[in-house]
């Protein structure tokens, strides 16, 4: 038995990385990563030992705390649905905010100090990439045929295959954050003189996967974030040449993507496929963008009915299928409110809104200095990217801010640690 612990404590760090690399593969991996933690942690006796008082664990400056406390507002949400097998389902579905947090719990401390936590975020990274290449090589498997090369198949959700197009653009962007914040130079000394040639191989790699990807708040996203490191490269790390390499990325992203049309296309005439739709007489609605101005337009009037406690997490589905029906519109498909803030509220009303939100209030007092506000934007990428996506109503989604959060959180707890032991 001793023997099995001791080997279980050994591949407690084997398992986060393994953890990391799984983020953006399918779910089946996913799973199994986890599998394997809590694997690893109970057979190595961690579960005996939790790492953190029950003052920090009940800490509601803990985003931790609000992200459970987030899952448990789900399954009370249960008692007043009617659909339970839906419900049961998207307790499923919701499960890494419970697990994930609770997990990271019993992981020794000595496994998440900042060094570890950027091995982690590389081996997130490389199995990004290599998601990227395999539906890069699927769609050019597709596209090449003997009547010639049909371009369709390596942009948009022909190019994204199995996967999400908004969640593999977030995995992209999010990647493009830790590239820059990445100290390679220390993680890898031997790699010193390439250290330039690796990050900018990695950007101008990701930000063409984010353009080929077409998602349209994601491009948005990109183009604030690559404006923001120039920023400050400029302002702040005096990098000037740096700076101007990442100007010129930015400016030739968006020449290309201007005069690609299978890109272009899903950038303009937006004004007027929101007009025409609000003047059409026809009930069924297609375009994308139409769907969202009905929804944005007319959802509070749903979420007004049961503003509190929303309609249970069971029924949520078929509340907004009845809402529909009501405005006589038809999506051709089921489609949820486009917007996380807006889903949460008709599920679990309000309560679970403000629970939602202070996940990321509770990050906020760590960015009051110039080392750490390109944090703060890369928090507020997820955000903006869930005012367009309900990006925890599917596992990736889900999975990906699990991760994404007890990362951040154990981050700024050893910056912490670290200011309070220089100041002792």
């Amino acid at each position: 038995m001793n023997k099995i612990g001791s080997f279980s404590r050994k591949m407690i760090y084997p398992s986060l990385l393994l953890c990391g690399f799984c983020i953006a593969l399918p779910p089946f991996f996913k799973s199994i990563s986890i599998f394997i933690l809590a694997l690893v942690l109970l057979f190595g006796g961690e579960f005996r030992r939790i790492k953190y008082s029950k003052k920090q664990i009940l800490n509601i400056a803990n985003p931790l705390f609000w992200l459970i406390a987030l899952y448990l507002l789900y399954g009370i949400g249960m008692l007043w649905s009617k659909d339970l097998n839906y419900g049961l389902n998207d307790l499923t579905i919701k499960l890494p905010l419970l697990i994930v947090p609770i997990l990271m719990m019993f992981v020794p401390k000595r496994f998440v100090v900042k060094k570890y936590l950027w091995h982690y975020s590389l081996a997130f990274i490389a199995g990004l990439v290599i998601v990227l290449f395999s539906c890069l090589g699927e769609g050019l498997s597709k596209a090449i045929s003997p009547e010639g090369f049909d371009s369709r198949y390596i942009f948009y959700s022909k190019l994204s295959g199995r996967f999400h197009v908004t969640y593999l653009s977030l995995f992209c962007c999010t990647a493009l954050f830790l590239i820059y914040k990445m100290p390679f130079k220390n993680l890898f000394p031997r790699l010193q003189k390439y250290t330039l040639l690796i990050k900018v191989s990695l950007f101008v790699v990701l930000n063409g996967f984010i353009v080929l990807l077409n998602a349209r708040i994601a491009f948005i996203a990109m183009i604030l974030l690559l404006l923001v490191l120039a920023f400050d490269l400029f302002v702040f790390n005096k990098a000037y040449l740096k700076g101007v390499l990442m100007l010129s990325l930015l400016v030739s992203i968006v020449f290309i993507s201007s005069n690609i049309k299978n890109v272009n296309q899903r950038y303009g005439n937006l004004e007027k496929k929101m007009k025409i739709e609000q003047t059409s007489g026809e009930k069924k609605i297609s375009d994308s963008v139409s769907q969202r101005t009905f929804i944005y337009s007319n959802i509070f009037e749903l979420i007004s009915r049961s503003w509190l406690f929303g309609f249970g997490t069971g029924d949520s589905r078929v509340a907004l299928e009845n809402f529909y029906k009501e405005h006589q519109v038809s999506f051709g498909r089921y489609l949820n409110a486009h917007n996380q803030l807006l889903q949460t509220a008709i599920a679990i009303g309000v309560v679970g809104v403000l629970c939602l939100m202070a996940v990321f209030v509770c990050f906020i007092p760590h960015f009051f200095n110039k080392e750490m506000f390109l944090f703060l934007f890369a928090l507020a990428i997820i955000g903006i990217v869930m005012m367009t996506e309900a990006i925890l109503e599917r596992q990736s989604g889900v999975h990906f801010c699990a991760f994404a959060f007890c990362w951040f959180a154990s981050f700024f707890k050893n910056r912490q640690y670290k200011k309070k032991k220089n100041r002792n």
